[in-house]
C-alpha cells in the first residue's frame, strides 16, 4: 500500500481514482479462482465486505466527504505563531538544500511552540519535518530517525485531545521502523495507533494501516497466528474510510502470503487470485509485485515451474515501478527469476539475475540502514547534552545574579539599619530630654533650655523686654503660674491673652509683659509649650493613653494639626509620631 500521509495532497485526484477503482472492482467481486474453486474462510470473510450494504455505506460516506470536505482545524490560536507557521509551510521543497532548510525551520518553530505550550503546533511541526526527511525526493534518514525519536518522546506525554493526529503520528513512526526491518520497534509503536473506536473521519486510516503493517511485522518474526489475526481484524473492522475496498483486498492478499509461508500453496494462490484483478487497477505497484512473487514461490512449491514464466515479467515490471519499498520487491523478483531461468536452462539469465540480487544486498549494506537509527540516537543524545549544558549555564547565571542581588540587598539593608539605629538613638535621646523637660515643669517656670531664643511675638503682644520685671510683674507671673498649674486653661483652644487677663484681674499689657519677663516667650508660644507639656504627660502615661493623635491634640488645646506638630517638634525635636515610637512605657529608651 502507498504510505499514509494526512496532508492528502491532490485529494480530488485520489477520490476520483477511488471511485474508478470501485467501479472496476465491482466486476471482479464474487469471482473465484477457476483453477481452485475451493472457498476458504478468509475469502468468505472478504466477500462479506463486498455486500451491497457495505458498498452502499462506503458510497454514502464518500458522497458526504465530497459534499463537505472537512476544513483543517487551526494548529494554534496565537497570531504570531500562526503567521510563522504559514510562512514555514509555504517554504519550497524542490532541492535538497531547500528541504533541509525547511526541516530546520519546522524544528525551530516546534521548539517555539513548546515554550508557549502550544502542543498541537509543536507536534504538527515535528510530524511535517519527519515526513519531509523520510518521504521527500531528497531524503535524510538519519535526520528522519532523529525527528522520529523526538516525536515519540513527546507523544508519550500528550493525549489525543491535545493532539488529534496522535495515532497517525504513531503509525507513521512505526511504518518507517518496519521499512528499516526493526519489526519489534515497529510493533511497539503501531499498537498505539490501533483503536476499537470508530474512525474520527473519512480520511482517518491510521487504525487499519497500523493493523496491516503490524501483521507484516509479525510474519517477519515468525508469529504467523498473530499476523493472521491482524489481517483478519482489518476485514472485520467497521471503519468506513477512504480506499476501504482496496485495504480489504490487500488484507486478503496478505493472508495469502502467510499461507504461502506456511507451505499451503493452493490456499495462497486462491487468496491471491481472488483480489489480483481488482488490485491491478490501483497504483500500488509494490504490493502487486509482491503478489506475483508469492505466486511464483507457490508454483515452485507445487512443482509447476512452467507457470512462473507468464508472470515473471509482470513481477519484474511492477517491482521496477515501486517507489515505496523498491529494494524489497526487487529482491523478491531477483530471488525467483534465477531459479526459474535455471530450471529452463537459461544459465546466462540466471547468472545475470543472481548478480543483480547481490548488487541489491551490497547497495543496502553500503547504505548502512542500521546506522541511521544509531546516528539519530547519538544526535538526540548530543542535543540533550547541549540543552542540559545550556540549562546549567543559565541556572549558574541566574544563581550568580541572585547571589549578587542578595549581597547588594544585604549591604544596603545593613547601611539602612545602621542609619535607622543611629536615628532611633537620636530620637530616644531627644525623647529623654523632652520627658525630663515636661516632668520638671519648665514650661511653667521659665525659658525652654532646648530651644533657641525666640523673637516671635503674638498678635498684639509686646516684644520680650530687655530689663528685669518689676515686683508687680513678678507677682502677676506667680499668679499666672499657679493658675495655669491648677486650672489648666490652656486646654481651651479659644484661650486669649485678653480673656486670661480678665480672669486674673490684670490688664492685657501687664499680663503680656509678665509672660515675656518670666518665660522669655510670647504669650502664644508660652501657651503652646504648656499644651506640649500636657501632651507629653499623656503620651508617657503608663499604661499608655489610648487616644489617637487627633484626640490628643484636641485634649491639650490645639485646634489645628499643623500648629500641634510644629509646636511639638519645636519643643522636643521630634514629631509626635516619632516621639511615640521612641519611648518605652515606664522608662524612656
Amino acid at each position: 500500500m502507498p504510505r499514509f500521509n494526512i496532508a492528502y495532497k491532490q485529494i480530488l485526484v485520489v477520490i476520483f481514482s477511488t471511485v474508478v477503482m470501485l467501479a472496476i472492482g465491482t466486476a471482479a467481486y464474487g469471482q473465484t479462482n477457476p483453477e481452485n474453486p475451493t472457498v476458504y474462510p478468509e475469502i468468505e470473510q472478504y466477500r462479506r465486505t463486498l455486500s451491497p450494504e457495505r458498498r452502499q455505506a462506503y458510497e454514502e460516506a464518500l458522497a458526504r466527504y465530497l459534499a463537505e470536505p472537512p476544513a483543517p482545524a487551526p494548529v494554534t490560536a496565537l497570531r504570531q505563531l500562526a503567521e510563522s507557521y504559514a510562512v514555514v509551510i509555504a517554504l519550497p521543497e524542490t532541492g535538497a538544500a531547500e528541504i533541509a532548510d525547511k526541516i530546520v525551520a519546522l524544528q525551530k518553530l516546534s521548539v517555539r511552540a513548546a515554550r508557549k505550550k502550544e502542543t498541537r503546533l509543536e507536534l504538527d511541526c515535528l510530524y511535517r519535518a519527519f515526513m519531509l526527511a523520510f518521504w521527500s525526493e531528497h531524503r535524510d534518514y538519519a535526520k528522519g530517525f532523529e525527528l522520529a525519536l523526538l516525536m515519540e518522546e513527546r507523544l508519550e506525554h500528550v493525549t489525543e485531545d491535545q493532539y488529534p493526529d496522535r495515532r497517525n503520528a504513531y503509525f507513521c513512526a512505526g511504518e518507517v521502523y518496519y521499512l528499516f526491518n526493526d519489526f519489534h520497534k515497529s510493533i511497539e509503536l503501531l499498537r498505539r495507533a490501533i483503536t476499537d473506536e470508530p474512525a474520527r473521519s473519512f480520511t482517518d486510516r491510521a487504525n487499519l494501516e497500523a493493523r496491516r503493517i503490524m501483521g507484516i511485522c509479525y510474519a517477519n518474526i515468525g508469529e504467523m497466528d498473530l499476523s493472521d489475526s491482524c489481517f483478519l481484524s482489518v476485514l472485520r473492522s467497521g471503519d468506513m474510510v477512504r480506499d476501504r475496498p482496496v485495504m480489504d483486498a490487500v488484507a486478503l492478499s496478505n493472508l495469502g502470503c502467510n499461507a504461502m509461508l506456511r507451505g499451503d500453496y493452493r490456499k495462497a494462490l486462491a487468496l491471491d487470485l481472488e483480489v489480483l484483478p481488482f488490485l491491478k487497477q490501483t497504483d500500488d505497484y509494490g504490493h502487486i509485485a509482491g503478489m506475483y512473487a508469492c505466486q511464483c514461490f507457490c508454483y515452485f512449491g507445487l512443482g509447476e515451474p512452467e507457470k512462473v514464466g507468464p508472470i515473471a515479467d509482470s513481477m519484474f515490471y511492477y517491482a521496477g515501478r515501486d517507489t515505496y519499498n523498491r529494494n524489497k520487491r526487487l529482491k523478491q523478483a531477483y530471488s525467483n527469476l534465477p531459479r526459474y531461468n535455471g530450471l529452463i536452462g537459461n544459465i546466462p539469465a540466471m547468472q545475470q539475475y543472481q548478480d543483480s540480487l547481490v548488487a541489491i544486498y551490497k547497495r543496502e549494506e553500503a547504505a548502512a540502514t542500521s546506522q541511521y537509527l544509531l546516528r539519530a540516537e547519538q544526535q538526540v543524545a548530543r542535543n540533550k547534552i547541549q540543552q542540559r549544558e545550556q540549562s546549567l549555564t543559565m541556572q549558574r547565571r541566574i544563581t550568580l545574579g541572585a547571589v549578587i542581588t542578595l549581597g547588594l540587598t544585604l549591604f544596603f539593608l545593613t547601611i539602612i539599619l545602621r542609619l535607622y539605629r543611629r536615628q532611633r538613638a537620636a530620637y530616644r535621646a531627644l525623647a529623654v530630654k523632652a520627658r525630663a523637660w515636661a516632668e520638671s515643669g519648665a514650661a511653667l517656670k521659665g525659658p525652654d533650655p532646648y530651644r533657641a531664643d525666640e523673637t516671635e511675638t503674638a498678635d498684639g503682644d509686646n516684644p520680650m523686654p530687655q530689663e528685669s520685671s518689676s515686683d508687680e510683674l513678678r507677682e502677676i507671673a506667680e499668679r499666672l503660674q499657679g493658675y495655669m498649674a491648677e486650672h489648666k486653661p490652656y486646654r481651651d483652644p479659644e484661650l486669649t491673652l485678653y480673656g486670661l487677663a480678665r480672669t486674673l484681674g490684670v490688664t492685657r499689657n501687664k499680663l503680656s509683659e509678665a509672660v515675656n519677663s518670666a518665660s522669655g516667650k510670647s504669650f502664644k508660644l508660652y501657651v503652646n509649650d504648656l499644651r506640649v507639656m500636657e501632651a507629653l504627660f499623656l503620651m508617657n502615661a503608663n499604661p499608655p493613653s489610648r487616644l489617637s493623635m487627633d484626640q490628643l491634640m484636641e485634649r491639650v488645646g490645639f485646634n489645628g494639626r499643623t500648629t500641634f506638630y510644629n509646636s511639638f517638634k519645636s519643643v522636643t525635636g521630634l514629631t509626635p509620631a516619632q516621639y511615640w515610637k521612641s519611648i518605652d512605657y515606664g522608662q524612656p529608651k
